[in-house]
């Protein structure tokens, strides 16, 4: 489902974008969003009791600004600000905050720990690398509209085929095979922390290539996307 959607996200965006405005591509997703919430709470059950424990919300508020500034960062570093006093705090906050506040939890949104083992943090950074796929297609959009000069319509529909093919078919391949091979390198008791830590890698992987490909498209336009997200 999620390589379906994800196949299907250009043309829909495309439509969105030429009838209703671009605005409408992030408001579309807010009743979709409260649909899987309720979907959710009423046909999902836990099948243990939940572990006691207090929710790391000093985690979660440090991951946000984290994430945030990593984009913000690397979106000044494109435009050729990489040694400004702005780009480099952005930078510093999204590696180091993060990593510091969780090594003081005792009960922490993400056990840093779990990196420590060679074969799980080499399936997150495949997983992450993958995301670089998603992040491309908004580039090749984005010279279909500038270069052929297609609109949002017509750009989604010469784009169906690409991503059905590698987000698509790609997805519906290899997401299963990784999210299995996630949770059986995970320790006991730690699977659902790192299928959490699968779909937050996906969804930030997917913010933070736009942001890196960004840098590569105005270098040298597509070429560079190309060769970014094939390596």
């Amino acid at each position: 489902m999620n390589g379906l959607d994800a196949a299907a996200g250009p043309l829909v965006g495309g439509v969105l974008t030429e009838y209703f405005g671009w605005e409408a591509v992030f408001f579309v997703d807010v009743p979709l969003a409260l649909l899987a919430a309720l979907f959710t709470r009423r046909a999902v059950r836990p099948d243990t009791p939940a572990r006691s424990g207090r929710f790391d919300f000093a985690g979660t508020a440090w991951f946000a600004l984290g994430a945030a500034s990593l984009v913000h960062g690397l979106t000044l570093g494109g435009e050729g600000r990489w040694t400004s006093p702005v780009t480099v705090r952005a930078l510093v906050v999204s590696v180091i905050a993060f990593g510091v506040v969780e090594r003081r939890r005792a009960q922490p949104l993400l056990e840093l720990g779990l990196f420590r083992d060679g074969g799980f943090t080499t399936l997150i950074a495949c997983a992450a690398a993958s995301t670089l796929t998603f992040a491309a297609l908004v580039y090749v959009s984005l010279w279909l509209q500038t270069g052929p000069a297609l609109g949002p319509v017509a750009a989604g529909l010469a784009l169906a085929p690409l991503a059905v093919a590698v987000t698509g078919i790609g997805v519906g391949i290899s997401g299963p095979a990784m999210g299995s091979a996630i949770a059986t390198a995970a320790p006991p008791g730690r699977a659902g922390m790192a299928a959490g830590i699968l779909t937050t890698t996906r969804q930030f992987g997917q913010t933070l290539g736009v942001a890196v490909l960004g840098i590569a498209y105005q270098a040298g336009g597509l070429a560079p996307v190309y060769a970014v997200a094939a390596g």
